[in-house]
Formats: C-alpha cells, sequence, structure tokens
C-alpha cells in the first residue's frame, strides 16, 4: 500500500490526507471486516456485493467522511 501511495503522490494531486486515510482503512480491521461483510452472500449473512461492489462501497464511504474534514482544512488554512 506504500508504494500505491507514493505512486498517487507523484501522479496525482490526491491530498496527503485522503492517501492517508484510504490507506489506513483499506488496510486495517475495518476495512477487512466490513469487505468480509459486503462481499459474502446473504446466505452467509453478509450483502452480497461481491469484491467490485465492495470496493466502491468502501471507496464512497471513505470519501464521505474524507471530504467534509478536508474541506474543513482548507478553509481553515485560508484564513491563517
Amino acid at each position: 500500500m506504500d508504494s500505491v501511495s507514493r505512486v498517487a503522490h507523484l501522479t496525482t494531486s490526491i491530498s496527503k490526507t485522503t492517501r492517508f486515510w484510504a490507506a489506513f482503512v483499506l488496510t486495517r480491521t475495518f476495512g477487512s471486516t466490513m469487505g468480509d461483510l459486503l462481499t459474502k452472500s446473504p446466505v452467509d449473512g453478509g450483502l452480497g456485493f461481491g469484491t467490485i461492489g465492495s470496493s466502491a462501497a468502501l471507496l464512497v464511504a471513505l470519501a464521505m467522511v474524507v471530504t467534509p474534514s478536508t474541506r474543513r482544512a482548507g478553509s481553515v488554512a485560508a484564513y491563517r
């Protein structure tokens, strides 16, 4: 994940905050637990999104959490 973050740093304008949280969530217990819940079939107690659907759902959830915090951080920095 570190190499992916470095490539993203060099080739995109994705903020450090977004890259940090993407790496943190996707490599920690929360990410794996949510991944299991989203990918398991409903018969097995999951939601049945599959791997692509679960990745999309986690990306949307991450964006919903990180975007407001980066906007607040940017507005505070503008007043300094």
